[in-house]
């Protein structure tokens, strides 16, 4: 259960729907009939969404689960995650906000780690909408997760490749090829729901070679970035030179809380890599270092000084941060995707400004929009 004490915080409860067995036997049938996917002895895993009602479900049973067939179903979020909703629930400040929005219009390399459950899906999804509206995007996932529908009914252009067993080979091979394939679509981002052993060779292959094209974005396990690069250099064989290619690391970490069992998740630490294979800059708690490859790029590329770079993050962090605000007074509708592409149309239209005007302008924006604002109510 979420939302306990505030809206980051979640425990685990008990719950009091219980099924019988003849009701599993017939969501199992279900699961089977509409996924077309294998579920048998020799096939004892099943893992499929459920459209109709924003969910995955995974079946596990016999030999591998010995006592009986075990199903478990994960709701997807029935609203879209974005960075403003992440900093009204305590995910991330909106100083990591505007950072983490500067680096994806600056086509960073990103790699989201965290241990299962710490929000690592949630925090991608949100970053996508970050995008251009013009930038063309392929997502490859073994089940949908990532919001390619509401992105597109928003008008961006992405390409949802379902990487799943009813492709030939294992899932790591599946999941190589849709890579593979992928790469030659043309200048588009990539996002992987995750990166693991075969693809990660074929994605760092690329991206050194620069066939990668545009932005790469993923999510790892790992509960740091010294971890991540342990992981990827010594257990998946990708050399210290090549793992460079990637950018920006984001941990995210889940946090307990002594008295009251109920658990947080935020961002821990936001790292760039350097000019030195296996050393990063710590870029977390608005420390920005234009000395780190990815910035170097980004001022390169937009031809801006870095006092201009500091002013553009400094006001996406304040849209951010606002939006985050008018959320918390008058509704999650502020949370929303469509005003964070109205906060960033709004930006590029008042590039260069001074980031107090910038904003000032926005709550113009929104107020002669929606009738409210922050100021008393009216």
């Amino acid at each position: 259960m979420r939302g306990i004490g505030d809206g980051n915080s979640h425990v685990r409860c008990r719950t009091n729907l219980i099924v019988d067995r003849r009701e599993v036997d017939n969501l199992i049938n279900v699961l089977k009939r509409e996924s077309g996917l294998p579920f048998c002895e020799s096939s004892p895993v099943l893992e499929t969404d459920m459209k109709a009602q924003e969910a995955r479900a995974t079946v596990v049973g016999y030999p591998m689960s010995p006592n009986g067939d075990a199903v478990a179903i994960r709701k997807h979020s029935s609203d879209p995650w974005t960075l403003t909703r992440l900093i009204s629930n305590g995910t991330m400040d909106a100083a990591t906000a505007g950072l983490l929005s500067f680096l994806i219009q600056n086509r960073a390399t990103f790699m989201i780690c965290g241990a299962r459950g710490a929000g690592k899906s949630s925090l991608l999804s949100a970053l996508m909408f970050e995008f251009p509206l013009s930038q063309r995007i392929l997502t490859i996932e073994d089940t949908i997760e990532l919001p390619g529908e509401k992105m597109r009914k928003m008008g961006y252009k992405v390409q949802s490749m379902l990487v799943d067993d009813r492709m030939d080979g294992d899932s790591l091979s599946r999941a190589n090829e849709a890579l593979r394939v992928s790469l030659r679509l043309g200048e588009s981002a990539i996002v992987l729901g995750e990166v693991r052993g075969e693809e990660a060779r074929t994605l760092y292959q690329s991206m050194r070679t620069g066939r990668a094209g545009s932005s790469i974005l993923g999510t790892i396990h790992g509960d740091s970035a010294r971890t991540v690069y342990e992981r990827v250099v010594h257990d998946m064989g990708i050399s210290p030179e090549a793992f460079m290619a990637t950018d920006i690391l984001v941990t995210l970490g889940s946090f307990r809380d002594r008295r009251t069992g109920a658990q947080s998740r935020r961002v821990s630490e936001v790292a760039a890599t350097t000019d030195r294979p296996g050393e990063f800059a710590d870029l977390s708690g608005n420390r920005l270092d234009f000395s780190v490859p990815v910035m170097r790029r980004a001022l390169a590329s937009s031809v801006e000084t870095e006092e201009e770079a500091r002013n553009e993050i400094k006001a996406r962090s304040m849209l951010r941060g606002y939006l985050a605000s008018m959320g918390g007074r008058w509704g999650e509708q502020f949370f929303s995707p469509e005003w964070i592409s109205a906060a960033n149309d709004h930006l590029s239209r008042m590039a260069g400004r001074n980031p107090d005007d910038i904003l000032a302008s926005f709550r113009n924006k929104v107020f002669a929009e929606t009738g409210k604002d922050m100021g008393d109510g009216s």
